[in-house]
């Protein structure tokens, strides 16, 4: 699991090196279009479009700070275990 992935880079990078499911996260929709532009990009497994770009190993989420995004996104996404968290982009002020 990556928070604030930003771009994509660090997630992407765990997926080449044979991550078994990478899923990527970040609160900006911007960010997160062009993080999904480069997954479909620079990932093999990189199939068709949408919102919630899924490549089979690699995906992208968007995820908001706080409490209430936070439980909505463990519901969305099961109560799964992660053995690895990234933590690339997560300071952040306007």
């Amino acid at each position: 699991l990556e928070v604030g992935a930003g771009l994509g880079l660090c997630g992407i990078t765990a997926h080449w090196l044979g991550a078994k499911e990478v899923i990527m996260t970040d609160g900006d929709s911007h960010a997160l279009k062009q993080m999904r532009a480069n997954v479909s990009s620079n990932c093999k497994s990189a199939t068709g479009d949408g919102d919630d770009v899924d490549h089979s190993t690699i995906t992208c989420r968007q995820l908001l700070w706080g409490t209430a995004h936070a439980q909505k996104f463990l519901e969305n996404n099961g109560q799964q275990h992660y053995d690895i968290i990234l933590g690339a982009d997560v300071i952040y002020t306007e």
